[in-house]
């Protein structure tokens, strides 16, 4: 057959393109691949680094080891450096012995265990049983009493160690042991290839922490307290400490005052007041707030825990050097008197477990109350009912009011008769005003109607915080929730809309007053929880 010119042009044509398809099909193929290479590469780095997290759940950038520079031990000029790096050391041991307690893998101490110390350890881990016990150490107080002239070995004793025991039945979601103890320790590490190891570790005294209240001197708090949970209207959660102004606080605080307020409560969190890069400006900011809320005779309620990611034991040393930094700014002044431990905790039981937030909630609300004995300690519950069966590990009952309106004085008397002269306040309660055509499921005439009742049911309480004192523009999931119509509710909750405006629920709760008067001496006197 004779091919046409033509002809022969169309066929090299047609070969051209088929095989400048089969190179698009095969550069299809290979990127296809390639992004599922990456993906699963991603995914495998994405679940590493969760793993990680979980067993190392915090970073320790703070040593947990102060030490006790004024007296050189016997051999070696004892250094800041070398306190540093042995001060590391030690954290580092003492939170990979937690996390190794708890998930019974011995290879974690391998590198910081050496000689009777590791055989002790290892001899308690491999012999548990379904029951997970721990020990964690939250502080140690040093000093170096002999440092080998070569550099090999020091010896370390502590006069105040303090250590947490605890053991959890998670078959069971049980708590079964909780002690606390400060202990006279001494400890010899020696310096090997890997960096310095614990070689031996012993107790020569120890003295136990009560965690449950007690009579003791408490600060006079105000009672009863008419208060709104505060965030700036355009800075609020977490741009609220990084984003501090004087001016705007104190037209806030002025503000709350003119309406009859007479407390705020605050959130102090965790990642601002910690970390080394942010916790000093915080602090700053912190002692300021106070400062200018006692200014306009305004208490203030801190809650120093809220949006927590996990209770596990090997995070408690990181919380409680958190403690030190916060507590002793807030003792400093006489407007603060109540401390809330933890935001609604109770719904976290379901995806931690009720025994392990609740030993978590019972050895936290024991530390504050040790660190800083002359004020009380609450938790703030989502609902009634949680408030009630821990009411015991409180100096005063707090829950959240959300719930149907025509039992919230029902509610309140159930908790009040097992408050046992406790005080009640119901720290949060509130009604968005954000709705459709016909006010529909809310306006801002209806959030006022829903506020008066509330109040009312709870004028026999010692005090109600409102939630909140601004409407939120800002759109952060971490404070507000992620589906639309559930962010557009929960930024409505204000007494004043986000540009100060007045609402109507502004109006209901200035002219609400409690059936007792107001006082606001901030004095100490003796009260029996």
């Amino acid at each position: 057959m004779i091919w046409s010119s033509t002809c022969l042009r169309q066929l090299r044509l047609h070969e051209i393109l088929l095989r400048c398809a089969c190179l698009l099909i095969a550069i299809t193929l290979f990127l296809a691949i390639t992004a599922n290479a990456y993906e699963a590469n991603h995914k495998h780095e994405k679940e590493f680094k969760y793993i990680s997290e979980a067993l190392d759940v915090r970073s320790l950038p703070r040593s947990l080891v102060h030490w006790d520079m004024k007296e050189n031990p016997v051999g070696r000029l004892f250094t800041k450096l070398d306190a540093q790096e042995i001060g590391q050391a030690l954290t580092q041991a003492w939170t990979k012995l937690t996390v190794a307690s708890r998930s019974r893998e011995i290879n974690f101490i391998e590198d910081h265990f050496t000689g009777t110390a590791y055989r002790k350890i290892k001899q308690d881990i491999t012999s548990q049983t379904s029951i997970e016990k721990g020990m964690v150490v939250l502080d140690q107080k040093a000093q170096a009493r002999f440092f080998h002239k070569d550099g090999s070995s020091i010896e370390i004793k502590s006069d105040d160690t303090l250590i947490v025991r605890y053991a959890l039945d998670p078959i069971a979601d049980q708590s079964l042991l909780l002690n606390v103890t400060r202990e006279c320790t001494r400890q010899i590490l020696m310096l090997m290839t890997v960096g310095w190891k614990i070689q031996n570790h012993e107790i020569d005294c120890s003295k136990r922490v009560s965690l449950l209240p007690k009579k003791s001197e408490k600060r006079n708090a105000v009672f009863p307290q008419k208060g709104v949970n505060y965030y700036p209207a355009k800075t609020p959660w977490s741009e609220f400490w990084s984003e501090f102004d004087e001016e705007i606080i104190d037209r806030d605080m002025k503000r709350i005052a003119s309406y009859g307020g007479n407390a705020v409560r605050i959130f102090i969190p965790f990642s601002d007041f910690y970390d080394q890069g942010t916790s000093d400006q915080a602090l700053r900011h912190l002692d300021r707030f106070l400062a200018l809320a006692a200014k306009h005779r305004i208490s203030v309620m801190p809650t120093l825990f809220d949006f927590k990611g996990d209770y596990i034991a090997s995070g408690w040393a990181a919380e409680y050097q958190y403690l030190k930094q916060v507590l002793p700014v807030l003792k400093r002044h006489q407007n603060v008197q109540i401390i809330d431990l933890k935001n609604e905790p109770d719904l976290d039981y379901q995806y931690h477990g009720k025994a392990t937030v609740d030993l978590w909630l019972t050895l936290f609300a024991g530390l504050v109350r040790d660190l800083v004995p002359d004020m009380s300690v609450t938790i703030g519950f989502l609902n009634y009912e949680s408030a009630i069966r821990l009411r015991d590990i409180v100096d005063v009952i707090s829950y959240h009011d959300y719930e149907d309106q025509a039992e919230t004085h029902l509610r309140f008397e159930t908790v009040k008769a097992v408050a046992e002269g406790k005080r009640i306040l119901v720290t949060e309660t509130g009604q968005p005003s954000w709705g459709m055509a016909g006010g529909f499921p809310f306006s801002m005439q209806s959030q006022s109607q829903w506020l008066d009742i509330q109040l009312e049911a709870l004028k026999a309480s010692d005090g109600v915080y409102v939630w909140a004192l601004y409407d939120f523009e800002y759109d952060d999931t971490e404070g507000i929730a992620s589906l639309p119509w559930r962010r557009l509710m929960q930024a409505t909750y204000g007494l004043f809309e986000n540009d100060g405006s007045e609402k109507p629920a502004g109006k209901t709760f200035k002219k609400f007053n409690f059936q007792s008067s107001l006082r606001s001496d901030w004095k100490h006197r003796k009260e029996t929880q």
